[in-house]
């Protein structure tokens, strides 16, 4: 997150000024803004709802309102002289353009040294119900005998299930092959054979189409009776009765196709 501005307080409205004071607003990756409360120790039983009331204030802001704030922010923090162009343009860069519509949509982070149950009750049922978007962030400072220690911790939203545990993965399933493909073929018997659509009889003729027709039509040349087939309704495994063959019988010298 790139910080925007802190402290502000100039609001206006039909009725006039309003000198309500956020404490941090910053831009996101994704060009939404981020409205930070920040509380010393535990928070107040009304922090949301102040947060709430300062995200509606800045769900208002323009671009080029934005940029005058920031302009104003890095010449105050950092005695940098930035015109108001040059801060939109390091915004810009930050979240890959600004868009007004992504500028309404506030997301609220309250950071404090605890949370009383009233807001985090009421946080939580605020998230379930509409599109709000809260994050609570409880702080802690320990003094040791030579470092200052802070600790931080994300009370809400809570992680989920997959956050937390390691799951298996399915293998990749590899095309059929061939084999598949003929298992097919032969399955398919049974279906024609059921429907009653060959009629007892009916001569079928062998057409090589696979990438072994060539070896298969120099195969049925030399003997053209391998070629034809009579069609025996009623017959669900051995519906083909090949000339070439005992009845019955399917033929056994095809060529090798290894």
């Amino acid at each position: 997150m790139r910080i925007v501005t802190y402290e502000f307080d100039k609001w206006v409205s039909g009725s006039g000024s309003h000198g309500d004071r956020l404490d941090l607003l910053g831009l996101d990756e994704d060009g939404r803004l981020v409205l930070a409360e920040l509380k010393r120790d535990g928070a107040p039983d009304t922090v949301e709802m102040q947060a709430i009331k300062y995200a509606a204030y800045a769900s208002r802001f323009k671009v080029e309102t934005l940029a005058a704030c920031h302009a104003d922010y890095l010449r105050r923090t950092l005695g940098d002289p930035a015109i108001t162009d040059d801060a939109l343009a390091q915004l810009d860069e930050h979240c890959g353009g600004l868009d007004p519509e992504e500028l309404a949509a506030v997301r609220i982070v309250l950071v404090a040294g605890s949370f009383p149950e009233p807001v985090t009750s009421s946080v939580v049922w605020l998230c379930t119900q509409g599109e709000l978007d809260i994050t609570l962030i409880e702080m802690g400072a320990y003094q040791c005998a030579h470092d200052l220690v802070i600790t931080v911790s994300q009370m809400w939203p809570l992680p989920e299930a997959d956050e937390l545990t390691v799951s298996p993965v399915a293998p990749t399933i590899k095309a059929a092959g061939p084999t598949a493909r003929r298992r097919t073929t032969t399955n398919a018997v049974a279906p024609l054979a059921a429907s009653g659509a060959i009629g007892d009889g009916t001569e079928l003729r062998l057409v090589p189409a696979s990438s072994y027709a060539g070896k298969l039509a120099q195969w049925v040349a030399e003997q053209p009776e391998r070629g034809r087939a009579i069609w025996r309704a009623g017959e669900r495994v051995r519906a083909l009765e090949w000339p070439a063959t005992p009845p019955g019988t399917p033929p056994r010298d095809w060529p090798s196709t290894s």
